[in-house]
């Protein structure tokens, strides 16, 4: 009996360790968080904000794809960046202050496009509207 107690208790641990180790590889810290949003926005304020945030917008080849950013950084770095469906850079802005940015495209090809924001230890608030036409 004393046995099947140690195997128990050693499993526990080993899988307690793995969920941490797991955990930290795609952690993201928020707090005081408040998102809002839409079919076409998305908006969060926040204390701080360690991590990523992803949207995915659908788009078709020969569109025009307009975002519009506003971005307050009371702290640290936010990082915008707009994927094509292959993983190629379509943009990319880096905000370390008070700043809006604008980007008109049009799609070369058609699928899910990713609107990725990264915190990088900020504060502050982000609003990114997009326009598919």
């Amino acid at each position: 009996m004393r046995f099947n107690t140690r195997v128990l208790l050693a499993a526990l641990v080993l899988t307690l360790l793995l969920g941490a180790a797991a955990g930290c590889s795609t952690s993201s810290l928020r707090i005081g968080w408040r998102e809002f949003g839409g079919r076409d926005r998305t908006r969060a304020e926040y204390v701080t904000f360690d991590g990523m945030r992803t949207e995915t917008v659908k788009v078709q080849a020969g569109q025009t794809i307009e975002l519009s950013c506003e971005v307050t950084v009371d702290k640290g770095v936010l990082r915008a960046e707009f994927l094509a469906p292959d993983g190629e850079q379509v943009w990319s802005e880096t905000f370390e202050e008070d700043r809006n940015a604008f980007v008109s495209t049009r799609a070369e090809e058609s699928g899910r496009y990713i609107l990725r924001l990264q915190g990088d230890r900020t504060g502050g608030s982000f609003d990114v509207v997009w326009d598919i036409s």
